[in-house]
């Protein structure tokens, strides 16, 4: 018999219990449904005070942010306002790419920022938070020319004015793109040690800041 993660009780404290929870804590906060995909960090193990999850709203599965818990189950953290503006930007870069026939895997967050209070358009938060800068991990299944990665960044900042954009773009094996989309799917973010995990044939830096796209790589 299969056993789902949510069945697992730990500290006399059980997973399906605290995915309740957050669930309801967030849904009385935004007002809509939410599922949790993963559990991470908890109280009793490696945070005797919070525990950590992975959620998404039921509108979009492929929406996954971070939503934090205290133990006494009072206090919820979370980032999912500005989860939204990101998603809503790695839909854009994958998109542009995809009009040039090239999927590719996008994960992206903004420096210096944890949390929005309310709901931003990217076009709004841009405006509100000019001098932010973006960060993107970019995988690719075959490599990509400089002027067409030039092309794609150039409509990006014809879309998206005054966006301050650093990009990183990892080409790996085509048999291990889809490894990876798996691995990248589970989680909001990714990290450098997780890319450094499969073999890296290429990797090119692009920006865009005050205007300007460059190809550093």
């Amino acid at each position: 018999m299969d056993i789902s993660i949510f069945d697992i009780v730990e500290n006399g404290v059980s997973n399906r219990d605290i995915s309740n929870a957050i669930t309801k804590m967030l849904k009385d906060k935004y007002g809509e449904e939410f599922e949790v995909k993963m559990i991470g960090n908890r109280y009793g193990t490696f945070d005797d005070n919070a525990v950590t999850t992975y959620c998404f709203p039921k509108s979009n599965e492929n929406l996954l942010f971070t939503a934090t818990m205290n133990k006494e189950q009072t206090v919820l953290e979370d980032d999912f306002y500005l989860r939204k503006v990101t998603f809503d930007l790695e839909e854009n870069i994958k998109s542009e790419f995809k009009e040039n026939n090239i999927n590719v895997i996008v994960k992206s967050k903004i420096i210096g920022l944890n949390k929005l209070e309310r709901e931003l358009t990217i076009q709004e938060f841009i405006k509100k938070y000019n001098t932010t800068n973006f960060i993107a991990h970019i995988i690719c299944s075959e490599n990509v020319s400089e002027d067409d990665l030039k092309n794609i960044y150039d409509k990006l900042e014809n879309k998206y004015k005054n966006i301050h954009l650093k990009s990183s773009v990892y080409f790996i094996d085509e048999n291990k793109f889809e490894e990876f989309s798996k691995v990248a799917n589970k989680m909001p973010s990714i990290t450098n040690s997780i890319i450094s995990e499969y073999s890296i044939k290429d990797e090119r830096i692009i920006k865009i800041f005050e205007g300007t796209v460059k190809v550093l790589k």
